[in-house]
Formats: structure tokens, C-alpha cells, sequence
């Protein structure tokens, strides 16, 4: 990637607090890590109950920056080891249960159709294997194939995840908001090779194989916060590939370029398989929305301004540690 196309990766939300359902990720940034899985309710009370997360107002966003990864190259955000049949019916009737609002099926003899609001896309599947008849699709973006078409659908990334007796691995990942790792590298990797570069998930998850398993049996529908993290830069896109240097820009005195970045996480497993859906949704808000709001400036104060060291065991400490003379500035009632 050149630096031209580099600077593509900085266009995300503008000033825009993308955290609508008021999720409690600053919590997580200072305290001790865990799991913390939830499990979601049968019943949609809200979004934090459905696998997929999609709200209206924020979708041109996320649309937007994943359109951008394409000129980057498909290939870079989306590889797969081969799905079925069952992945995309699955994944159909999934779109179409949580938001009937903006998904629509309409089945022929011979073809499946499916409109899409808020795209305002028809994607056209051969009944017989759900494989994507792009001739007769009506779409504004040339897709690959039918599982890459519907995940440039939502505003989040996905990932098939197999589990089979003798281990497991990331079938297929189609990864446009990347936070530092990629499609390519981690397709046909185990969760625990996907997570060397984490120690604390080992600390934490010491034995993974119980758990994932539980991911792929019925009614195992759960949801949990990761990857908090201060940035900034509001990019959405965080490829390896990038340069660090552009998505990480010296944070500014009064703190006008400081977010907070996390991803809430989804698991729902696919009926029938061994397989389960992972489902990442990135969200950011701009750190003046955590200064006018007092309990979240006075939790980063407190932690700033506590007696000797920072901790550096994750990212955002390290990043609290090199920056704690300006964030203690920026977060104080004074500021």
C-alpha cells in the first residue's frame, strides 16, 4: 500500500459519538481483564441482544470505509477456505430476522432474492447452492461472491470459525476494520495462534477449547466488549500493512484527536455445523464526549493520577503511561 492510499484509511466518523447503545467500554480499559461474556437474550429488547448490530444514522460510515478498503485491495481484507450453502442461508435469514426493516427475502423457482434498504442493493442467489448471480444482482460495488456481498451489507466484520474434535481454526474472514491483524494472515489459524501476540488472552483463556465448543451448540448466543484502546486517529482500517505513523499521530494538547476505540463482539453459532459466527462491530468515541461527561473524565483522572508507574501490560496503559502528563491536563476539571 502507498501513502496515497494510506491516507484513505483516516476517513471514518468525523466527530460523531459511533457508541449509541451507551456500552461501558472505558471500564474495561483500566480494569482487569476477563472474558466477560454476556449472553444474549432470545427476545430482541435491544440491539445488545442481536448478533448483528446495525443503526441507521451511523451505517454511511462504516459503508463508506469499507468501500475504501476495496481500492486497497479485496485481497487483503477478505480470504476464505471455502463455505457452504448452509453458511449463507444461515447468514440470509439471520439479516432478515434481527432487521426485517432493511432486509427483505423474496424466493423464486430458481433464484433468491434479497433487498437490501439500506445499500439499496438486490442481491441474487441461485437457489440451488446460494452462490451470488451478480449478472442479475443490482448492485453499486462488484462483490466476489455471495458471503463477501452480504458482509459489506453491516457495518461489522465476520468471521466463520470451525471447531472440530481435533482443534480448530478461522475458515473464512472478511476483515475490513482491522486492528492490527489481517484476513491473510489469520485465515486457517487456531484462536490460540490468533492470539500469540496477546499474552493476557492466554492468562485469561488458558484453555479455549471448552469454550469454543459451547460457541458452536444451540441457543449459544453471547457478546462481549475487547480491544479497548485510546487512539489517535479515527480510522476504522488498522491493516498491518498501514503505516503506524499515519494512524498514529502524536496526540494533540488539548486532546482534539484522542478516541477511544473498541470493539463489541458477537458469537452465535451456525445450526447444523460445527461452525459459529463471529461477528466484530468497532466503535469510537471522540474523547471530548468522555470529558464533558463526568463519571468517564473522572475515571481516566483517577487512574492517570494515581501514585508511582503506570502499568504498560496492554496497549492503552502504554499509551496513558507515554501520554500521562497531557491526558492529565486534558481530563482535569480545570481543563
Amino acid at each position: 500500500m502507498n501513502e496515497k492510499q494510506n491516507s484513505i484509511a483516516l476517513e471514518s466518523s468525523g466527530v460523531v459519538d459511533l457508541n449509541y447503545l451507551d456500552y461501558s467500554a472505558l471500564e474495561l480499559a483500566f480494569g482487569a481483564s476477563k472474558v466477560g461474556l454476556r449472553k444474549r437474550k432470545a427476545e430482541f429488547h435491544s440491539d445488545r441482544d442481536r448478533c448483528l448490530q446495525i443503526y441507521p444514522e451511523h451505517f454511511h460510515f462504516y459503508r463508506r470505509s469499507k468501500i475504501e478498503t476495496r481500492t486497497r485491495g479485496l485481497e487483503n481484507y477478505y480470504r476464505s477456505l471455502g463455505y457452504g450453502r448452509i453458511h449463507i442461508e444461515f447468514l440470509i435469514s439471520l439479516l432478515a430476522k434481527e432487521y426485517p426493516q432493511f432486509f427483505t427475502i423474496n424466493e423464486q423457482s430458481q433464484i433468491v432474492n434479497l433487498r437490501c434498504e439500506l445499500t439499496k442493493e438486490i442481491l441474487c442467489f441461485n437457489r440451488s447452492d446460494l452462490s451470488l448471480d451478480l449478472k442479475n444482482s443490482s448492485v453499486s460495488c462488484r462483490y466476489l461472491d455471495s458471503f463477501d456481498a452480504l458482509t459489506m451489507q453491516l457495518p461489522g466484520d465476520l468471521v466463520l470459525h470451525q471447531v472440530e474434535s481435533d482443534g480448530d481454526r478461522a475458515h473464512t474472514i472478511h476483515l475490513c476494520h482491522a486492528n492490527g491483524w489481517s484476513a491473510p494472515w489469520g485465515v486457517g489459524k487456531s484462536f490460540s495462534e490468533l492470539h500469540l501476540r496477546f499474552p493476557i488472552v492466554k492468562k485469561i483463556l488458558p484453555m479455549p477449547k471448552k469454550i469454543l465448543e459451547s460457541f458452536t451448540k444451540k441457543d449459544a448466543k453471547f457478546e462481549r466488549l475487547g480491544a479497548v484502546q485510546f487512539r489517535t486517529s479515527k480510522a476504522f482500517d488498522r491493516h498491518p500493512d498501514i503505516s503506524r505513523e499515519i494512524l498514529n499521530p502524536p496526540l494533540c494538547p488539548r486532546g482534539e484527536n484522542l478516541y477511544l476505540r473498541f470493539e463489541r463482539q458477537s458469537f452465535n453459532p451456525v445450526p447444523g455445523s460445527n461452525f459459529f459466527l463471529f461477528y466484530i462491530h468497532t466503535y469510537f468515541t471522540p474523547g471530548k464526549y468522555l470529558v464533558e461527561n463526568p463519571e468517564q473524565r473522572k475515571i481516566v483522572y483517577e487512574f492517570l493520577n494515581q501514585a508511582g508507574e503506570l502499568p504498560r501490560s496492554t496497549k492503552t496503559l502504554e499509551f496513558c503511561a507515554e501520554n500521562r502528563e497531557a491526558l492529565l491536563k486534558i481530563f482535569s476539571e480545570k481543563n
